[in-house]
């Protein structure tokens, strides 16, 4: 039986060479001749990957980010489908016993991504001044970006060209007929235009946008490209009707990401 082995983030973890075979993305990891390949992720999300890959069932324990495991299988190109958020945790039991030593459970636990991922101040960063992304920071844009490119910029060079000088932008979650979308708020700035931008099921999870880290990445990127002069990202909470198996309609409310922008005269 051939095996191949990982070294995540300096846990070693192994699995056989057949279940990499079912996923193109993975056969570059065939053949590396018993050698630990490096693999910088979060060891506990990457241990729910593995188990994604033997038995084709994605269930994500509670006390590891989701959001990280749907962010690794994006970068690793894995499709995936359904997701199953489980009651059980992962405990030192689960590792190796050359690790286990190392803690004593509970809170001396290795931390998440959660819990490693400096909270947000929301303050933006000084307008077309580019910075330096930690490696966090890095995977999020990676996965991001071509959401950005295909559905929120071409929505910006088209009011910057018209001569707008204001957007107020929504991305609406997957499902969403921005049409139904009924708010006071929306209703009073009429004003200022607005657009809508439907978030496809296979971006990724509604909830990764929600995040704000992931928020202040987005504003800063957009600031540093010159797409707007400025840029206030928020979530609003905003009701929709929508139409049960019955064939009746019923009022439904949900979070969604804002944007406020301005662009250059």
């Amino acid at each position: 039986m051939t095996t191949i082995k990982f070294n995540v983030g300096g846990l070693t973890l192994e699995t056989k060479e057949k279940n990499l075979m079912r996923y193109p993305s993975l056969s570059k990891y065939i053949g590396s001749n018993n050698t630990p390949i490096f693999l910088d992720y979060n060891p506990f999300a990457f241990l729910v990957i593995l188990d994604y890959i033997r038995t084709n069932q994605l269930c994500i324990p509670r006390n590891v980010s989701k959001q990280m495991v749907l962010i690794i299988l994006n970068e690793l190109q894995i499709p995936y489908q359904d997701v199953t958020e489980s009651d059980l945790e992962i405990g030192t039991e689960m590792l190796p016993k050359s690790i286990q030593a190392m803690y004593k459970g509970g809170d001396d636990l290795p931390p998440s991504y959660d819990s490693q991922t400096p909270s947000s101040s929301n303050t933006f960063r000084e307008k077309g001044n580019h910075h330096s992304l930690s490696e966090h920071q890095t995977i999020l844009l990676k996965n991001v970006h071509p959401f950005l490119m295909t559905s929120i910029v071409p929505v910006l060079k088209s009011c910057k060209q018209s001569g707008q000088s204001k957007l107020h932008l929504y991305v609406v979650p997957p499902g969403i007929d921005p049409k139904s979308i009924a708010n006071d708020k929306v209703a009073l700035e009429y004003t200022i235009p607005k657009e809508f931008v439907v978030l496809k099921s296979n971006d990724f999870d509604y909830k990764f946008l929600l995040q704000s880290d992931v928020q202040e990445l987005v504003t800063n990127w957009l600031l540093d490209e010159k797409y707007a002069t400025d840029c206030v990202a928020s979530i609003q909470n905003l009701t929709c009707r929508v139409q049960t198996p019955f064939g009746l309609y019923e009022s439904k409310s949900f979070d969604l990401l804002f944007f406020n922008l301005k662009f250059y005269s």
